[in-house]
């Protein structure tokens, strides 16, 4: 069985639609479908129509539940700002209704292993950040107990990586809305559950349309150039 696994769309469905062109027999979301870009409608009716597993991200938890999505400080001001000026008047209350549906934690199950899926951590399903490079301090802090599993899927960081600490094995397919690591292409991953094999993918597309809708409900000039570099 091939699973196709996507994180962190932010309202940008064109690499979305990209990656929906792979051969694949389950489709699951790690979370965090909405903010920041200018098509979170469209981002989930592809959501409701593709994928077999939804993940609540942080910021679909805000947008369902009115609360703070919690995130960097460094975006937090624009992610609030995108949250109230686009996402929010863009939805319909069906919308809002199906992010609600979403899930804080599953599991997948291939012959006798289990793999865990959140879209942060163990210990903080929707808030907590596992880096690549914090890796080696995640046991010393406690955080991850014998119970937990050995296999994770996790998004959030919005860095593709797998690596193993400790006999437990995390497999971030990166962001394929927003990425934000060193590559910088959109990204996302198809996992062999027979093979056991992990397949990561990058994706490049036009960006033109999806600037165009941003300087059109972006009335804000300065938010403009922020929200287009955040792509």
């Amino acid at each position: 069985m091939k699973v196709l696994v996507v994180s962190d769309i932010h309202s940008n469905p064109f690499p979305l639609r990209i990656a929906l062109e792979e051969n694949y027999d389950k489709a699951i979301f790690l979370g965090d479908s909405v903010d920041y870009g200018p098509y979170p409608g469209e981002v989930i009716d592809l959501l409701k129509e593709n994928f077999d597993i939804h993940i609540m991200g942080n910021h679909d938890y805000a947008v369902a539940y009115g609360v703070d999505c919690k995130c960097g400080e460094e975006n937090h001001d624009i992610s609030v700002y995108s949250r109230e000026n686009i996402t929010l008047k863009l939805l319909s209350k069906e919308d809002i209704d199906f992010l609600k549906k979403f899930k804080e934690s599953d599991s997948i199950i291939s012959g006798s292993t289990e793999i865990n899926i959140y879209h942060g951590a163990p210990w903080d399903h929707l808030y907590g950040y596992i880096f690549p490079w914090k890796a080696e301090t995640l046991n010393s802090k406690g955080q991850l107990g014998s119970d937990d599993g050995d296999y994770f899927l996790i998004g959030h960081t919005h860095h593709q990586f797998i690596l193993t600490k400790g006999g437990k094995t995390f497999i971030n397919p990166g962001s394929l809305g927003q990425p934000r690591d060193i590559i910088g292409f959109p990204s996302y991953l198809i996992m062999d559950m027979e093979k056991y094999s992990f397949e990561f993918k990058r994706v490049k597309y036009d960006k033109t349309k999806l600037y165009s809708e941003i300087e059109k409900i972006v009335n804000d000039p300065h938010m403009q150039i922020r929200l287009k570099a955040m792509f």
